[in-house]
């Protein structure tokens, strides 16, 4: 399988906790940066990996 990546959803709580404390909000996306488009946020407008790699997981189960 290959799965071809235009963002991330940051706000995904796979990502949402850098020191695994829920009642802490500490992102483990602490910046970014696009040299070729736009330095932006790296967010996609429909779809993400983190969102496909869950649905990808979930299948697998």
């Amino acid at each position: 399988m290959a799965i071809i990546d235009t963002g991330i959803d940051g706000n995904h709580t796979a990502l949402d906790d850098l020191d695994d404390d829920n009642s802490t909000d500490d992102p483990k996306v602490i910046a970014f940066f696009d040299a070729i488009n736009n330095p932006g946020p790296p967010m996609v407008a429909k779809f993400s990996l983190t969102m496909i790699m869950d649905m990808e997981l979930i299948a697998l189960e």
